[in-house]
């Protein structure tokens, strides 16, 4: 259940050999001494990776579904914590322009974490979600999970997906 040490890369050993032979010439150590600390130092050195040292290789694709057109923009912004969720803050937004009636999108290499997704069908193509002189939106909006809204958004809570494994598909349905 250890880590794997793996092996060291050469450019390790050949900067660590080297630093033995110029600690040699200052000191009087055999080379025994010298093979024993470049395995010791490179088994400290070139540690196993960890989760957190791994390149971010998740991923979340998905769709967005029930649009009642394909006229304009799909926005779709992920986030990856509640502050400033939905709205502003996102870590990362896509601008699909619509083909069909559907908007398809993948956001790659991504750490493992919690996520939450929004999307607006922005029909009029300015750029933002329009909403009517109360403040409703006039164009439609989807959040990952489907969540109810029936006062305001969804919580960060609410439409969370949660990312462990290499690829995660998400389903959103916008709502008008």
């Amino acid at each position: 259940m250890g880590a794997d040490l793996g092996e060291p890369s050469p450019s390790q050993l050949t900067f660590l050999l080297s630093y033995c032979l110029l600690l040699r010439s200052f000191f009087s150590i055999t080379l025994l001494q010298v093979i024993a600390f470049v395995s010791a130092a490179s088994a400290l050195c070139c540690t196993g990776t960890t989760d957190s040292d791994m390149p971010a290789s998740q991923a979340i694709s998905g769709s967005v579904t029930n649009l009642r057109n394909a006229r304009g923009t799909c926005y779709v912004s992920l986030y990856n914590r509640k502050e400033g969720f939905p709205g502003k803050k996102s870590v990362a937004t896509q601008k699909v322009q619509l083909t069909a009636k559907e908007c398809v999108f993948v956001f790659d290499k991504l750490p493992k974490g919690d996520y939450a997704i929004a999307a607006y069908h922005d029909e009029n193509n300015n750029g933002r979600l329009d909403t009517n002189f109360i403040g409703l939106p006039t164009e439609g909006y989807a959040f990952s999970n489907n969540p109810r809204a029936l006062m305001g958004p969804p919580s960060f809570a609410e439409a969370k997906v949660v990312v462990h494994s290499s690829r995660v598909k998400v389903q959103l349905t916008m709502k008008y």
